[in-house]
Order: structure tokens, then C-alpha cells, then sequence
């Protein structure tokens, strides 16, 4: 009987208490909008995009990273091709021969956005300025650079990212619940950042950080995101999501292709959990909190849920006259 009202208090704390709790504590926090800072100068910034095949959406997120402000950003983009096969190369080089800023990177290898991680992180983290990652089929909204540029004054050392909006043409109703799990979760990353300056992941099409800061990234990583998002934690860097920063992100809204998405996210999750405590660095206590909190008890939902319902068969044979 303990043991199953253990498991039920973990499966009600990770899904209702928790989030509650931290939900609570964000609309009693004073969410202060500083004025933005003046800056004589602008901010060096490296832009990078891993695309595999983007033909069909690059041309929106390009001409949109022509849009960011000279003044407040001596920026350059790379644009990293994860042996693309169709029409990409064309559509970059053509934006090239635009504007000097873009710079092409073509990889014969297929390797995946982690692998080209890997591959380029050395040259990334030797850059001056910040980084900030890139999905092709995002798009931030013009008036996000500048809050952008605010943020990254205030918080110098943080890893900061925007929130995502997404779009489909799909009709599936698993879009619309999507939707709805993706709003709550950005409003609790919303509210780890700050509450505590220490948001559990970020949203990982959208993300800019120091370039110095980079970790060094293993090979064959399956999800690089959350593992970037940790390290910094781990090292005493602040993370926040900022409600300011929309970024559009163009999604199938179909099932199947979510499903095998949240099936590479899920393996990829596991692996990280093994490689987390091997990065440099000490977890402090609220961020080992909230780790466990928000992310592996949840991970662990699955297994918990079958453990309580063996729990309660054994309970229910047990307690029979």
C-alpha cells in the first residue's frame, strides 16, 4: 500500500503539484520590463542554421534574417547543409550573391543537426559574440531582434530563447491538443526562468547563447538542445524563455510524423540523462529540483504508471478475504 501511494503522490506531483505550484508562484513574481539600454555599439552575432532539404521553407526564413537590424547587430549567418539533395544549395547561393553576410556550408555526410554540431562546434565557439541556432522552418517576428538585443544586455551570460508559435495546414485534432501541451509547457519554462532563472530547456528552433559558452557537444548526440540548454546550467549560467521573442515554427500536424518525432525526442531524452552528469560544472540544488521536477519524472511516467497498476493488482490479491 505504501509503495503504491508513493508511486500515485510521484505521478500527481510531476503533472499537477508541481506545475501549480511553479504557475502560482510566476503570477507573484513582479515581472519587471526594463527600459532598453543604450548601446553605442552593436552586438556581434553568428546566426546558424542546420537545413536538410528546406527547399520549400527557406525562402521565407532567409529573407527574414535579412530583417535583422544593422544597429543593433553586426550579424553573419552560416548556413549549415546536412547533405541536402534537393533545391536548397540554389536557394542560399541566390541569397548570397544578395547579401555578402551568408555563408554556405555543404556537407557531403549525412549526419543529423547533433552530428553537424559536433562537426562544426569548434569553429562555432571560436566566433565572437553570441550564437544564436536556427531552425529553416522558423521565423522570428521583426520586432524580436530588438527584444533580443535587450535581453542579451541584460543577462550577458545567459542562454536565452523565444517561445514558439506553430503552424499547420493539418486538420488532425492531435494538433490542436498539441498545441494546447505546448502553451503549458511554455508557460512553465516561462515561469522557471523567472522564478529562478532557471528554465528546464529551451525551445530549441529559437536560441542564442555566447559562443564562448558552447559546451563541447559528443558525437552520435540524438537530441542537442536539451543538452546545450543543461550545460549551461550546470556551469551557473542563468536560462530563460522570454514571452517577448515569437517565433513562428511551421509544423505537419500530422500524427504520425509527431509521433516519430516525440519517439527520436524520447530516446534522445534517456541519452542525455547519461550524459548530463559528465559535463563540468555542479548542479545546484534548485536546478537538480527542477530537473527531476519537470523533466525525468515525467520521463518516468510511463514506467511509474505500470508500477502502480502492478502495485494495485498485487494489493487488490493481497487485501481479498
Amino acid at each position: 500500500m505504501i509503495i503504491a501511494g508513493v508511486l500515485l503522490f510521484l505521478l500527481v506531483y510531476t503533472w499537477i503539484i508541481f506545475p501549480g505550484v511553479m504557475l502560482f508562484a510566476f503570477r507573484r513574481v513582479p515581472h519587471n520590463r526594463a527600459a532598453l539600454p543604450h548601446n553605442e555599439g552593436t552586438l556581434p552575432l553568428t546566426i546558424v542554421m542546420f537545413i536538410h532539404n528546406e527547399e520549400g521553407v527557406l525562402e521565407n526564413s532567409l529573407s527574414a534574417l535579412i530583417t535583422c537590424p544593422s544597429d543593433m547587430w553586426n550579424a553573419d549567418f552560416i548556413i549549415i547543409s546536412d547533405a541536402s539533395t534537393d533545391g536548397s544549395h540554389a536557394v542560399i547561393e541566390r541569397f548570397q550573391t544578395l547579401d555578402k553576410r551568408f555563408t554556405l556550408i555543404q556537407c557531403d555526410d549525412r549526419l543529423g543537426k547533433p552530428g553537424q554540431w559536433h562537426k562544426h562546434q569548434d569553429m562555432l565557439r571560436a566566433r565572437k559574440g553570441y550564437l544564436l541556432c536556427l531552425d529553416a522552418d522558423v521565423v522570428i517576428q521583426s520586432e524580436g531582434w530588438g527584444v533580443l538585443h535587450r535581453l542579451v544586455q541584460q543577462n550577458p551570460e545567459a542562454i536565452i530563447a523565444g517561445r514558439s508559435r506553430s503552424q499547420s495546414n493539418s486538420k488532425e485534432v492531435y494538433f490542436d491538443s498539441e498545441s494546447m501541451y505546448l502553451s503549458l509547457e511554455t508557460r512553465l519554462k516561462l515561469a522557471e526562468g523567472d522564478v529562478f532563472r532557471r528554465a528546464m530547456g529551451v525551445f530549441g528552433a529559437c536560441y542564442i547563447l555566447p559562443c564562448k559558452n558552447l559546451p563541447v557537444i559528443p558525437p552520435k548526440l540524438t537530441v542537442d538542445d536539451f543538452f546545450i540548454a543543461y550545460a549551461q546550467l550546470k556551469a551557473g549560467k542563468p536560462s530563460i524563455v522570454s514571452h517577448e521573442i515569437v517565433a513562428h515554427e511551421y509544423v505537419s500536424g500530422k500524427l504520425a510524423v509527431e509521433f516519430r518525432r516525440k519517439r527520436r525526442i524520447t530516446c534522445g531524452n534517456w541519452q542525455n540523462l547519461l550524459k548530463l552528469p559528465k559535463l563540468p560544472g555542479r548542479g545546484s540544488f534548485q536546478t537538480l529540483w527542477l530537473l527531476w521536477s519537470h523533466k525525468i519524472l515525467r520521463w518516468l511516467t510511463p514506467i511509474l504508471g505500470i508500477a502502480l497498476i502492478v502495485s494495485g493488482c498485487f494489493l487488490d490479491t493481497y487485501l481479498q478475504p
